[in-house]
């Protein structure tokens, strides 16, 4: 039987190898004399052994074919036909091991046809991996992780006191005691609460970072929590996420892949990870809930998570909802400085993205100032007061290094960062971002273009240029971010906020950090209901502080929600060279004559209101 399956794709990969024309390729009789048309092979994966029943696993017939594909040069297709397949990571694979792993290939489509499902049985590892790949498409199928890496249920009772609530947990959904939910060390159980009539997160409400999960008798379980715990939370449903590094789609090391109709509906942290890749392409994608699953979130962290990279990615036509975080996190990595042993060395902490040759720039920890230094012609790790660390050696002098971590401590250390690894000049167009946890668009990265996009229900920033609060951890800040012709419905936080808050509030060397901002064309709706947390302030529009050359013009304002306080709907805090024009109120916000304010931090000489 092994004999004739062997053969049976033999005679498959003879005859496509023969038969089958890339895309509209012309038939070889309609070509020119002595051209010939260029082929692409398509294998099936169910000749290679896959059922697609969902019981069995399937894993081991996607390597076979994978294998097979990586011998065969020219355009190829990896056909997944309709049906569910349970995935299983190699026995005894690490925790950044993937359930798919697509590696070292090029030209290869992965496509699935109409009611494609990939079940991720573990959810301690990342499901579908591209690393180190050129020109890799995945398309048409859906990922899923079973078992699911959150549970959900009702809030019973709360005792304030001891910072304690309970909750029942649904039928169907895991146990506290599944692996999944609460074990290994580097899992983050974070409780959100949801309005059981609307499936809406409570935001008024804080986010509840569990310090205990003790299981209780008829599926009953009591969360301890560093928050505050209210009686109000009685009767509202909650989601207890086992957070973890393993993402649903990854793609590492890889130039011009494209993930296209892609739906993910659940992940132990990312919807989709693009670390250190070029010119990815985000197309016609979905984040959501399973339908007819009743879950209230799909993904536990962001939805697309863009990390280091020269050129940033394309993210166009995709609907992103019900994540436990921010739809699309745009940056690079800051590391800090332990010490500056002479005028020509930093030892620094280690980091991947600082080799030799790289734009490696000094970043002071207090202002945000960016500072460009010599060429980096060396770079050696070592161990560091028994941290990882590394040495680098430039080629001329270095300013001075007045705030080390020996000196102001790791958060109040100046950093150094690879400003040719920050996944610059991204696209965001056309999206939806809406109903889940935090912001929609963290820009931490330059050149960013956010256009013709729909945000509703969240918690707000819709949109948050510059470091979020927490200091300074992932960057650059954002500089030349266009915003334009995007609509914002129902953000309860200050909608637009360019902020830097990597520094102490009260520092006295104030840096115009970004630059070249403009905020053109938006229309804002129903802003300002109340909140629990997040960045800027309920009722604002747009928050502009340290910044410079600020173009914010031609945007609508309409009704605020109603109670919304009167706070000003554009603010220029810390700020120069702002220029605002062509402002529209609508409906109440027409009504307001203090809808600008502009605070005595502000260079008010160069602040133009038109």
């Amino acid at each position: 039987m092994k004999i004739l399956r062997l053969l049976s794709v033999s005679l498959t990969l003879w005859c496509v190898a023969e038969t089958t024309l890339i895309g509209n390729e012309p038939a070889a009789d309609s070509l020119p004399a002595g051209q010939t048309a260029p082929v692409s092979t398509t294998l099936n994966v169910r000749d290679f052994g896959a059922l697609g029943d969902g019981v069995h696993d399937d894993a081991p017939a996607f390597r076979l074919v994978l294998e097979e594909l990586s011998r065969i040069a020219g355009a190829k297709t990896l056909l997944i036909p309709s049906g569910t397949y349970l995935l299983m990571p190699e026995k005894g694979a690490s925790g950044n091991a993937a359930h798919l792993l697509i590696a070292d290939q090029h030209d290869l489509t992965v496509s699935g046809a109409p009611g494609t499902l990939l079940i991720m049985g573990s959810a301690f590892h990342s499901g579908v991996i591209v690393n180190k790949c050129q020109n890799v498409r995945l398309e048409s199928f859906a990922v899923d992780y079973l078992p699911l890496p959150f549970t959900q249920g009702t809030i019973i009772g709360t005792t304030p006191g001891s910072h304690t609530f309970t909750v029942r947990l649904d039928p169907g959904f895991p146990r506290s005691t599944d692996p999944q939910i609460t074990s290994g060390s580097d899992t983050k159980n974070i409780a959100y609460l949801y309005d059981p009539k609307t499936g809406l997160k409570l935001d008024q409400f804080y986010d509840q970072y569990l310090n205990k999960i003790e299981t209780l008798k008829n599926d009953e379980v009591l969360l301890t929590s560093h928050g505050p715990i209210e009686p109000a939370f009685t009767g509202n449903k909650v989601v207890i996420v086992g957070r973890r590094k393993a993402d649903a789609v990854v793609f590492s090391s890889s130039t011009r892949c494209t993930a296209s109709h892609i739906t993910v509906y659940s992940s132990p942290a990312l919807g989709f990870g693009l670390r250190s890749s070029d010119f990815i392409t985000v197309d016609s994608c979905t984040i959501t809930q399973r339908p007819g699953s009743g879950r209230l979130m799909s993904t536990n962290a962001d939805g697309i998570h863009v990390k280091w990279g020269t050129h940033g990615p394309t993210i166009l036509n995709c609907h992103l909802t019900g994540m436990g975080d921010d739809s699309v996190n745009i940056g690079g990595t800051y590391q800090y400085i332990y010490a500056q042993p002479d005028d020509h060395t930093l030892i620094v902490d280690r980091h991947g993205s600082l080799t030799p040759g790289k734009n490696i720039r000094l970043v002071r920890n207090l202002t945000g100032a960016v500072v460009s230094l010599p060429s980096c012609t060396t770079v050696r790790g070592l161990t560091y007061e028994d941290h990882p660390a590394m040495r680098l050696t430039f080629a001329g002098a270095l300013p001075a290094i007045e705030r080390t971590v020996a000196t102001a401590g790791a958060d109040g250390a100046d950093l150094v960062i690879n400003y040719d690894q920050v996944a610059a000049n991204p696209v965001i167009r056309g999206n939806f971002f809406g109903s889940h946890r935090e912001r929609g668009v963290l820009v931490q990265a330059p050149g960013v273009l956010i256009e013709d996009n729909h945000f509703e229900n969240l918690l707000g920033p819709a949109i948050r240029i510059g470091h979020h609060y927490g200091g300074r951890t992932e960057g650059p800040n954002g500089t030349g971010c266009i915003i334009r012709n995007n609509t914002f419905i129902n953000i309860r936080r200050s909608v637009i906020c360019v902020l830097d808050d990597g520094p102490p509030r009260d520092c006295t060397l104030p840096q115009l950090s970004i630059e070249n901002i403009e905020i053109t064309g938006n229309h804002f709706s129903l802003f300002g209901q109340p909140s629990a947390h997040g960045a800027g302030t309920p009722g604002n529009v747009i928050w502009i502080d340290n910044a410079k050359h600020v173009l914010i013009s031609d945007n609508s304002i309409g009704d605020p929600y109603p109670g919304t306080p009167d706070v000003s709907l554009i603010t220029i805090n810390q700020a120069a060279d702002v220029t605002i024009s062509g402002t529209i109120l609508e409906g109440k916000s027409a009504k307001r004559s203090d809808w600008l304010n502009i605070t005595s931090r502000a260079e008010k000489t160069s602040i133009h209101v038109r």
